[in-house]
């Protein structure tokens, strides 16, 4: 059961989370905070393994409390806020919050909604047990040429008592890509990189798009699973915090190398083909029905990518809930591209790394902190800058 603190400083909102939470055999409310420097006091006194922390609240606001409850433990601490306040939300998960989440209109919240909001939270509540992103370990990076192992799976996985290669590819070591020779590993002509995440994306994305930096060779298009009106806030704060530019994703753009573009909270990031410029491809958005539930779809993108550019793919698929990517990373193995999934290890929440992984179609197993180096050796570069 996930022991939940919230901190919130309205007495409203505290019940109504509460009451939902309450109904949800996964959770037990461990106590509630009313100003940051009580959640301080709560998280100690308590050990919440997760933490709902609103951001303007009197006495200390979240971003600071925050930031001293992760200095000396490690529960997983969710924003919970309002779009006026979500720029703000994102400067927490340089603090080590793991994600940041639109606060429902409790009082008209559906059965479904209702679901929802629960899953991703014990999602989230669960991963606190994980090695959060951005603490593991950048160990020596291994080059494609590492002797495999006695698998047939993965290579170099030592992991011969495992069940199935699901159950290997989550307990692979975190100091070393592995590498599926079941598809093909030859470094290719790649034109574009494409990223996916969901639930612990936002920390994972500035992870990796620190590490690629301006220089990387590539443009690189990006579906994140985003709450509505929140998108604007969330390329601003990529843009100010890794290095590269950053920007929502807009009908007819020419992709740029070294820049990075994010599909819009209510709009599948799609490609379209456009010979005549270099990129070959223009940015598209559909307005097309959900998949998945979901709007943005990474299938959509990597389903759109995978008709233009065939075998020039690059492709990643981050933390996440659900099996979102999963498909999409197929249809570009299929093309003859090449598709990375995020090791367990450094996953917030596995799902859809884990599906990508379990249906054959990642090209290899990477964890996080060794992805930019990992996705440079590809294309043949040796250092950032």
């Amino acid at each position: 059961m996930i022991r939940v603190l919230i901190a919130d400083d309205s007495a409203v909102v505290r019940a109504m989370v509460r009451q939902v939470m309450e109904n949800d055999v996964r959770f037990e409310i461990a106590g509630e905070a009313s100003n940051g420097e009580d959640a301080v006091r709560c998280n100690e006194k308590l050990s919440p393994d997760l933490i709902i922390m609103d951001i303007n609240m009197p006495i200390m606001d979240g971003i600071e409390a925050t930031k001293r409850i992760l200095k000396t433990s490690s529960p997983a601490v969710v924003i919970f806020t309002t779009a006026d306040s979500a720029a703000m939300g994102y400067r927490c998960i340089q603090a080590g919050a793991l994600e940041v989440i639109s606060k429902p209109d409790l009082s008209v919240i559906t059965p479904g909604m209702m679901k929802l909001f629960c899953d991703r939270l014990a999602a989230l509540g669960e991963s606190h047990y994980a090695s959060a992103a951005g603490r593991v370990p950048a160990a020596a990076f291994v080059p494609e040429g590492a002797k495999a192992g006695s698998r047939k799976s993965f290579s170099g996985c030592k992991c011969s008592e495992a069940e199935s290669d699901e159950d290997a590819a989550a307990s692979l070591p975190e100091d070393r890509p592995y590498l599926n020779p079941a598809l093909p590993q030859t470094p290719g002509d790649y034109r574009i990189l494409l990223a996916g995440a969901s639930t612990g994306g936002p920390a994972a994305l500035r992870q990796l798009l620190s590490g690629l930096g301006p220089s990387f060779p590539l443009p690189v298009l990006i579906t994140q699973h985003i709450d509505s009106s929140f998108d604007t806030h969330f390329a601003g704060w990529l843009n100010e915090s890794t290095g590269m530019h950053v920007e929502i994703a807009k009908e007819g753009t020419v992709p740029l190398r070294g820049r990075a573009y994010l599909a819009p909270a209510d709009r599948h990031l799609i490609v379209r083909p456009f010979p005549e410029n270099t990129a070959g491809c223009v940015i598209a958005l559909s307005d097309e029905p959900p998949l998945h539930f979901l709007k943005p779809a990474v299938d959509r993108l990597f389903f759109s990518a995978a008709d233009v550019f065939h075998s020039r793919i690059l492709a990643v698929l981050l933390t996440g809930m659900g099996r979102d990517g999963a498909d999409g990373c197929k249809r570009i193995v299929e093309a003859g591209g090449y598709t990375v999934a995020e090791s367990a290890r450094t996953c917030t929440v596995f799902g859809m790394p884990r599906a990508a992984i379990k249906c054959g179609a990642a090209s290899a197993i990477v964890p996080l902190g060794l992805m930019p180096d990992f996705l440079r050796s590809r294309l043949g570069v040796k250092k950032y800058g």
